[in-house]
């Protein structure tokens, strides 16, 4: 069935044969060509399996992966078996007229297209890994990519309608932001007329939630591509508008806005059963909530079209930055979250001389495949940052979940990120970046010389300095250079704890374990916890005074949400309500406690003030103080979000604030180490060191604890 190829640069290229009266099924014929001859064909970029983006636990999506290849064509006269999506494809193919060879010899436009699924022999494991190698190459020299998303359904032609509406807006909208769909509508502002409705919104959501967006392999297959088609079914959606509309998404904050109000619309009580539908609001059909982490969202990874999108001049980009986009990707088998972007890394100069550490071998074992990335994105770049991508929420990293046995320094790419980087945002200065209106370490005198550095860097907790680690293959060690700071001695609460269990008094009640001296801070210690909540930002900018008053709303609207639902259990005389009565006394109590110290007045306010705002926050929509209250309060629940979640609040012997990974115990050290931006959660084991999480520690974020002798340090 696959004809021979007489060399690695030799490829097959598929031809769709014309439907026949007497044989309904679909045929086709391959055809090897000499991949330097210089040939006239397409690719295709496809998914494999159900191209909608079905929750993996529901039935359909179960069933393809027990059948995957439930159908059949006839490739030069014998049978294959292709997946559903594929065969769909061929069967819109065959009615378009798209690659179809005429049998009667006479000319025609058609092109013979390549299609990894059947143009690459899956059976043949020496052939694979050339033919892998090669993709990058057959996409760049291809005429035309095709994007299939699958068949159309009910609400596509909404969702490109949706697509070129955001396509015809105006440059120069980076300052925009908008964190709810359902109480502003941004249409008016972004110039586009009529507004797009809730339906319609909930339609692009829909679309964007197909599986062809969250698939490792699409990154390469966009970013080769000289020129791009994109078929939803019968409906064909312009490649520039699908990439500008990504790129309003990313500028204005539309897609976490969309996000939320496609989970509002979910019905949670069918997830279980693997049947989740829209409310009666709409009744959308789309994929499941795998995780209840708003990082767990294909509608955030647009990046594939405004960073891999294809038509236009390459950018290069660094096997570190490769691999932290992998983690939001999907793929059929876990090496390809390396190998299915290693040919964009191969493409940069960078890597020319690091390729032979990264080779496509799938015999190799994933822990193989993942240490040897790992180590060789950090000889390219000769820092530890790709460290911040260790340490996911609740132990995963050591318990019997993490099924990989990675050491503890190799990130786990199989995994979806639940934490957001430790990192401030650059964006243009805040309207007022005075030195004593920023929420800092500035009356200590341990601080930045410059507000600016502070505010508009990169961190550098040690100090820029650049450092070469030792790999160990055979022990699975590697060898940094490091200082130990401080121990930890006190443990926050996990966030769940805070935001869904209405235990915000445990939160506070940390803020008031904190020793009146010594205190690194002076007598900003109450500002720095603020500070590492958020982990220095606000609004996307370093978080300055106007903090401190969101602060306060947060806080008022986590009362008012407590109170809401201890009334309505009393109400309803359910049992819990007595747990909650008591869960709203120990806040007041904690508010109260906190806003009499002299050091706390500023960031805790009293609860006469907390009760001013909560009345604020029943005004009407229109009212203007409850239209600053919603807005500041979404803009802090933000930032707290990004910061906090899979994350806790810690303090050290030294009563430094910080957050790191939730993970963490106490005796768990933080460290300074050498390449590394932020400072690191490390926990002695048997033999060295295991990496716990990056961390934010509000104090030593500029180097500050960056002095004396690094020394050597085994990451196990």
């Amino acid at each position: 069935m696959h004809p021979i190829l007489p060399s690695n640069r030799h490829i097959r290229l598929l031809w769709v044969l014309p439907e026949s009266d007497q044989d309904k099924r679909i045929h086709c014929s391959l055809q090897v060509v000499g991949l330097d001859s210089r040939p006239l064909f397409d690719c295709l970029s496809y998914t494999w399996l159900n191209p909608l983006g079905l929750s993996e636990s529901s039935q359909e999506f179960q069933e393809e992966r027990r059948n995957p290849l439930s159908e059949r064509i006839v490739c030069d006269g014998e049978p294959l078996a292709v997946s559903r999506n594929l065969f769909q494809c061929l069967q819109f193919f065959q009615k378009r007229g798209l690659h179809v060879r005429s049998e009667d010899g006479a000319a025609s436009s058609a092109r013979p297209i390549w299609i990894d699924a059947v143009c690459i022999n899956q059976k043949d494991e020496g052939e694979k890994p050339d033919q892998i190698l090669m993709m990058s190459d057959i996409y760049a020299r291809a005429h035309r990519v095709l994007v299939w998303l699958g068949p159309g359904d009910k609400y596509t032609p909404c969702a490109t309608s949706v697509i070129d509406k955001l396509a015809s807006v105006a440059n120069g909208i980076s300052g925009l932001q908008y964190y709810d769909l359902d109480d502003e509508d941004p249409c008016p502002i972004l110039g586009i007329e009529p507004s797009i409705s809730r339906e319609e919104w909930l339609s692009y959501a829909t679309l964007l939630r197909r599986a062809w967006f969250s698939r490792v392999w699409v990154a390469q297959e966009s970013y080769f591509a000289k020129s791009i088609a994109v078929f939803c079914g019968e409906i064909e959606i312009l490649w520039k508008s699908l990439v500008r509309s990504a790129k309003v998404l990313q500028e204005t904050g539309l897609a976490e806005a969309l996000e939320k109000m496609t989970l509002s619309n979910i019905d949670f009580e069918t997830i279980a059963g693997g049947s989740p539908h829209f409310s009666h609001e709409s009744e959308l059909d789309t994929a499941s909530i795998d995780s209840f982490s708003p990082m767990r969202s294909s509608l955030n990874n647009q990046f594939i079209l405004t960073i891999f999108g294809g038509e236009g001049e390459k950018a290069s980009f660094s096997l570190d930055r490769l691999l932290s986009y992998s983690c939001y990707l999907d793929a059929g088998e876990a090496p390809d979250k390396v190998f299915g972007l290693r040919g964009i890394w191969q493409d940069s100069g960078p890597a020319q001389k690091l390729q032979d550490l990264v080779p496509v071998d799938y015999k190799s074992s994933v822990p193989d495949v993942f240490m040897n990335a790992t180590y060789t994105a950090i000889s390219e770049m000769k820092d530890l940052n790709i460290l911040r991508l260790v340490g996911q929420p609740h132990s995963t990293q050591f318990k019997p979940s993490n099924v990989l046995a990675l050491p503890s320094w190799v990130p786990d790419y199989t995994r979806w990120p639940q934490l957001h980087n430790i990192t401030i945002r650059k964006g243009p200065p805040a309207p007022d970046t005075n030195q004593n209106d920023t929420i800092s370490r500035c009356k200590s005198g341990a601080f930045p010389h410059k507000p600016e550095a502070e505010c508009y860097g990169s961190w550098r907790a040690d100090g820029g300095r650049a450092h070469a680690p030792d790999f160990d293959r055979q022990s699975k060690c590697l060898t940094v250079k490091g200082i130990l700071f401080e121990a930890i001695v006190d443990v926050g609460p996990f966030y769940r704890q805070i935001d869904s269990s209405h235990k915000l008094h445990l939160l506070l009640r940390h803020l008031g374990r904190f020793p009146s001296s010594p205190s690194p801070y002076g007598l900003d210690a109450s500002i720095a916890w603020l500070h590492v909540l958020v982990a220095g930002e606000y609004r996307g900018q370093p978080a300055i005074r106007e903090a401190i008053q969101a602060f306060h709303d947060l806080i008022a609207v986590f009362v008012r949400e407590l109170e809401e639902a201890w009334n309505f259990s009393d109400f309803e005389e359910l049992p819990e309500a007595s747990e909650l009565k008591r869960l709203y006394e120990q806040t007041k109590d904690a508010i109260d406690d906190l806003s009499t110290r002299q050091s706390n007045r500023d960031v805790i306010p009293d609860w006469e003030e907390v009760q001013r705002l909560i009345e604020i926050s029943h005004r009407g929509p229109d009212d203007e103080d409850r239209r600053r209250m919603d807005s500041d309060t979404d803009a802090i629940r933000q930032s707290f979000d990004r910061a906090y979640m899979g994350r806790r609040i810690f303090r050290t012997t030294g009563n430094h604030w910080g957050i790191s990974s939730e993970s963490l115990k106490e005796d768990d050290h933080v460290c300074v180490l050498s390449g590394a931006d932020t400072p690191y959660v490390l926990r002695k084991s048997s033999g060295g060191w295991s990496v716990i999480g990056e961390a934010y520690v509000h104090g030593i974020m500029h180097g500050e604890a960056a002095h004396g002798s690094f020394r050597d340090m085994k990451l196990e």
